[in-house]
């Protein structure tokens, strides 16, 4: 799939490889991606300002079109000086629930827990600076901690407890490659709502007891609000780097069908990782030699190159690219990686 004009070449991914359903009960392989719901600023079913189960199971194809294999629900319950959202009554409503569930799985989607089970999460790739032998040592230090503990490497670069990775990373450029690197990576991936949309940090309406990251999710509209309300305002911080304080473009809607868009970057990033054999469950990396300040690593059939450079930087050609952050155009044999860029190759 295209996602920038100096990678026309780059087709859909259902055309570029021979697709494969992974075997195992969909959010139980190594290789799941789950994702996250904060079911209060999710989506409202019934009209009362705050989303529900019924919102949630209204807004699945957009998960089963994302190409997730489990939701994680939380309902944000309060924790003393924390300032967090109350748990929603209606979310746990018994029939509501069955619905969800009954309805998720005709998807081939997952239901992991119920409403109010916060799951833990390894913090590394949350805490770990945009920079490339930071990132190796994390992604290393990681998957030998899963082997010792036998069990896969789960990745997170955001969830409802932790500023939005996009505001951390300090542009959506960054988050976007990011999010690359995580989704080629060996193990299972977590995603939490908001963030195929590129979604900045943000400051609630004013007097709302919530996280930031925990504002409605932007369906469609102009500075919209999950459940009618007043949309969530970006940080000052966020404003000026790259259309990170504006908001009019970060909605399903807006997004949907746009090629460039961070959306349909996610929705291809998970059909390729599907699709292709070594992606997914498998291995660690074997990483290859690159330039300063950029990752390279290999996988069965699979290159991946991030670099966390502000400026372009030339490297051979590792393979036919399929996927990238940011324009890629490979010239003969060596190839300019743009700053803050992600790229999967196929070779």
């Amino acid at each position: 799939m295209t996602h920038e004009p100096a990678a026309d070449h780059l087709a859909r991914p259902s055309s570029n490889v021979t697709g494969r359903r992974p075997e195992g009960a969909p959010g139980r392989r190594s290789d799941a991606v789950v994702y996250q719901v904060c079911v209060p600023s999710f989506a409202d079913g019934d009209g009362d300002g705050t989303g529900d189960l019924r919102g949630l199971r209204a807004r699945l194809p957009h998960l089963a079109r994302l190409g997730v294999d489990a939701l994680r629900l939380t309902s944000c319950h309060t924790s003393a000086g924390a300032g967090r959202p109350g748990p929603t009554p209606s979310a746990a409503h018994p029939a509501d629930t069955g619905e969800l569930v009954r309805a998720a799985h005709r998807l081939g989607i997952l239901v992991l827990a119920g409403p109010g089970g916060d799951p833990d999460f390894d913090a590394g790739p949350l805490d770990c600076p945009w920079e490339a032998e930071a990132l190796r040592g994390t992604v290393e230090k990681s998957l030998t901690a899963a082997a010792e503990a036998g069990t896969s490497a789960t990745w997170v670069l955001s969830h409802h407890d932790a500023p939005r990775h996009r505001t951390r990373a300090g542009s959506l450029r960054r988050a976007r490659a990011a999010a690359l690197l995580l989704l080629g990576l060996p193990g299972s991936a977590h995603l939490y709502q908001g963030e195929e949309l590129g979604l900045p940090e943000t400051a609630g309406p004013p007097g709302a007891p919530r996280d930031p990251c925990r504002s409605p999710m932007p369906w469609s509209g102009r500075h919209p609000g999950n459940a009618g309300g007043p949309g969530p305002t970006p940080r000052a911080a966020d404003r000026g780097r790259g259309g990170d304080g504006d908001r009019d473009g970060l909605t399903v809607a807006a997004q949907t069908g746009d090629p460039h868009s961070t959306l349909e970057l996610y929705r291809a990033a998970l059909e390729l990782r599907r699709a292709l054999p070594g992606l997914g469950a498998g291995d660690g990396p074997e990483w290859l030699p690159a330039p300063e300040g950029v990752l390279a690593f290999a996988r069965p059939g699979f290159v991946c190159t991030a670099s966390t450079r502000d400026a372009p930087v030339e490297m051979p050609v590792p393979g036919r690219p399929v996927l990238s952050s940011a324009p890629v155009d490979p010239a003969g044999r060596s190839v300019l990686i743009p700053g803050g860029s992600c790229t999967w190759w196929a070779i």
